[in-house]
């Protein structure tokens, strides 16, 4: 496993102030992986992905908090 994944360590949570954080942060991790893709760099594509879904969840979480009846 290559130095990356220390880059971003999936032990502990992802913590970011507002949602336009978070969802910035997801797309910046979007751009990335897609960047690491093409140029073959799997082990730290495949760590993106990681990030992406924690983040995706993140944005699910914050949506489902601020809205609680619907």
């Amino acid at each position: 496993i290559c130095g990356m994944a220390l880059a971003f360590p999936l032990t502990e949570p992802l913590k970011f102030k507002t949602m336009i954080d978070i969802k910035r942060k997801y797309m910046e991790a979007k751009m990335k992986a897609l960047d690491l893709m093409k140029t073959g760099r799997v082990t730290e594509y495949i760590a993106h992905l990681m990030l992406i879904k924690e983040l995706q969840l993140q944005i699910l979480n914050r949506t489902a908090i601020s809205r609680p009846g619907k």
